[in-house]
């Protein structure tokens, strides 16, 4: 895994990737202008949008104090690419700018279903396709992250990574991963699946550095905290209702949120302004 807030351009090859959001889901608006609101703003998929926790308890809202004094620009489902939308609605003014996202670029409902409840060559096939697929996610995040500063040349822009989910423990005794939290799910391919993210976060600290945006890293706040880990775990687990799984599933919940918060804070983001 990529150390902590290391700026990489690196590609690791061969290796997938997997995305946290799938599906779509309204923006969340800010609310009226209040002194933080055109100042820093978040842009992306579903997590700075809050799925899995809420709006107020997303990481941009708990970076700025309240929703109210951040434009939150982020909707579930977000690519690089459908990202470039969002761009617009930072202030020219802004000093701040954040963004989450390219999980999306490579397709995560195959993938999350091939090596989470499938057998070993259907997750194979899906993180082939994912690790094609992530050749591409560079020259997003760096055409996004060049549109942003077009937009708000005063800005800085921080671009963060994903946490690895499941983190299922290795026994030595019996030479195999286990994870009590999905005890009917194939271990060793939900390990393929964290692993597989350390490729997608190197693509995405490449676009990063191209443009001279900020690459942050948030693997170090969710080790011991993936799905696998016990009762601290910072992520919601995959909650199958009549119509698939919930929107919630696999994502930060309000830990996990705050674990971004303190990652971008300590990258040297600016909370809680006047």
């Amino acid at each position: 895994m990529l150390s902590k807030r290391t700026i990489t351009t690196a590609i690791a090859a061969g290796v997938g990737v997997i995305a946290l959001v799938a599906g779509s889901a309204a923006p969340a608006h800010a609310g009226p202008n209040t002194p933080n609101r055109d100042r820093y703003a978040a842009l992306g998929d579903s997590i700075p949008a809050g799925v899995g926790s809420s709006t107020q308890a997303s990481y941009p809202a708990l970076i700025a104090g309240k929703v109210n004094k951040v434009t939150m620009a982020a909707t579930s489902g977000a690519t690089t690419s459908s990202a470039l939308a969002q761009v617009g609605r930072i202030a020219p003014k802004a000093q701040q700018v954040t963004i989450t996202v390219g999980a999306n670029d490579v397709g995560w409902t195959g993938v999350a279903v091939a090596c989470a409840t499938g057998g070993q060559a259907a997750c194979a096939t899906a993180l082939g396709a994912a690790a094609t697929a992530v050749s591409g996610v560079p020259m997003g995040v760096a055409t996004l992250v060049t549109a942003v500063r077009a937009q708000a040349p005063g800005a800085t822009v921080y671009v963060t990574g994903y946490p690895a989910l499941f983190q299922p423990t290795f026994g030595s005794a019996t030479l195999s991963f286990t994870c009590a939290a999905l005890p009917g799910f194939d271990a060793a391919q939900l390990e393929a699946f964290d692993q597989a993210i350390a490729g997608l976060n190197q693509a995405i600290a490449s676009g990063a550095a191209a443009t001279g945006a900020t690459y942050v890293d948030v693997t170090e706040e969710f080790t011991d905290h993936g799905l696998c880990s016990g009762p601290g775990s910072y992520i919601n687990p995959p909650t199958l209702t009549s119509t698939g799984y919930a929107q919630s599933s696999l994502h930060p919940n309000a830990a996990g949120q705050a674990a971004y918060a303190k990652a971008l804070a300590e990258a040297g983001v600016h909370t809680h302004q006047d």
